[in-house]
C-alpha cells in the first residue's frame, strides 16, 4: 500500500539540477530533453534554494509581450 512506502524508497537520487546562475535557457533545454517537469535549484554549497517548475516558465513566457 502507498500508505506503508516512505519518500525514499521511491526518490531519485541521481537527480539533473540547477544553479541559480544557470539561464532559463538551460533550464528549458534540460526540461525538453528529459521530459521532467520541475528541476530543484542548489547553490554551489550543495543546499536547496528552490525548484523551478514548467508552470513557472508558462508564467514568465507569458508575462513578457
Amino acid at each position: 500500500m502507498l500508505s506503508s512506502n516512505l519518500a525514499k524508497d521511491v526518490m531519485q537520487t541521481n537527480v539533473i539540477k540547477v544553479s541559480p546562475d544557470d539561464t532559463i535557457q538551460r533550464c528549458v533545454q534540460i526540461f525538453r530533453e528529459n521530459y521532467f517537469r520541475a528541476l530543484p535549484v542548489v547553490n554551489d554549497e550543495g543546499q536547496l534554494q528552490g525548484i523551478i517548475t514548467t508552470y513557472d516558465l508558462m508564467i514568465l513566457a507569458y508575462s513578457h509581450p
